[in-house]
């Protein structure tokens, strides 16, 4: 989830994040403020290491959720337990 109240610079973003070469898919909802990325083949991902795709709007993220597909429950929306 962001906390970015700016659609413009919700927009920017996606267009910088696209050009991350770590992620093949980038979708930031202007309606919900909701992320959602598939990376390429990593073998490990840290919250810190997300936030920081992010860049100036890194402590704009939260509600993180990191799995692998397949693998890993996604939790499902709304996210209650979910604090900013």
């Amino acid at each position: 989830m962001l906390d970015i109240e700016s659609d413009e610079a919700i927009r920017q973003l996606e267009i910088e994040m696209r050009q991350n070469p770590y992620l093949r898919v980038v979708r930031l909802d202007l309606n919900t403020r909701r992320v959602f990325i598939l990376t390429k083949a990593l073998n490990s991902l840290t919250e810190a290491e997300f936030a920081s795709w992010f860049n100036a709007y890194s402590d704009a993220i939260y509600c993180v959720q990191i799995g692998r597909h397949g693998v890993d429950a996604m939790k499902p929306f709304p996210f209650a337990d979910c604090s900013k």
